[in-house]
C-alpha cells in the first residue's frame, strides 16, 4: 500500500542467469552448435581489449570442457563468458532486444551474467519470445474497454514480428527444459 512501484514494470533489477538464453539464442541464430564443446572451469581469466575479466561459476567448480547444451543446464558462468565474446555483446545485446527487452542494455561481456537492469515484463516478453517460436507479440496490460452498454473505448491493435528463427527458438525451449 504504502509503495507506488510496479515491480513488474518498474524499477527493474539484475537479472542474474536468466538473461543466458539471450545470449544462447545469439550463437543458435549465428549457427553455433549446442553441442561444441567450451571449457567450463571453476574460474578463467579471459582477455578483454584493456583487461582481463575473472570469471567465476556459481559453485566454484565445473568440468575442463562441456557442450554449451551442459553448459546451460548447469548454467555454468566460465563457458558463457566465454560464449558472449564469441557472438559479440552488441550483437547479444541487440538480439535481446528484438526478442522483447525494452530495458536499456549495456553492451559489456558482464550482461552475459545478467549485470543489467531489467523488468519482468521484459523478461517475460523476451522468454514469450522464444515459446512463440521466435514472434514476438508486445505485451499489453489492458486489450479492451468497454462500457457497461457494451460500446468499446478502447481496444488494442494486435502486432506481431517475426524475430527468431522458429527452429532456434525451439532448440532455445528444448536447451531450457
Amino acid at each position: 500500500r504504502s509503495d507506488k512501484l510496479n515491480l513488474a514494470t518498474q524499477g527493474g533489477r539484475q537479472a542474474g542467469s536468466s538473461f543466458k538464453p539471450f545470449i544462447l539464442a545469439t550463437a543458435l541464430q549465428a549457427g553455433i552448435d549446442p553441442q561444441t564443446q567450451i571449457p567450463a572451469p571453476g574460474c578463467i581469466d579471459l582477455p578483454l581489449e584493456f583487461d582481463t575479466w575473472h570469471v567465476c561459476n556459481a559453485e566454484g567448480s565445473g568440468p575442463a570442457v562441456t557442450s554449451i547444451f551442459e553448459g546451460t543446464v548447469h548454467s555454468y558462468n566460465t563457458l558463457y563468458a566465454q560464449l558472449i565474446l564469441r557472438v559479440g555483446p552488441t550483437e547479444a545485446m541487440a538480439e535481446a532486444t528484438r526478442l522483447g527487452v525494452q530495458s536499456p542494455l549495456e553492451t559489456n561481456p558482464a550482461s552475459v551474467l545478467g549485470t543489467n537492469n531489467v523488468t519482468t515484463f521484459d523478461m517475460a516478453s523476451g522468454y514469450a519470445s522464444f515459446a512463440n517460436r521466435g514472434v514476438h507479440v508486445p505485451p499489453v496490460l489492458v486489450t479492451r474497454i468497454t462500457r457497461a452498454d457494451g460500446t468499446v473505448l478502447y481496444e488494442n491493435e494486435h502486432t506481431q514480428e517475426k524475430v527468431l528463427d522458429a527452429a532456434v527458438a525451439d532448440q532455445v525451449s528444448a536447451i531450457l527444459q
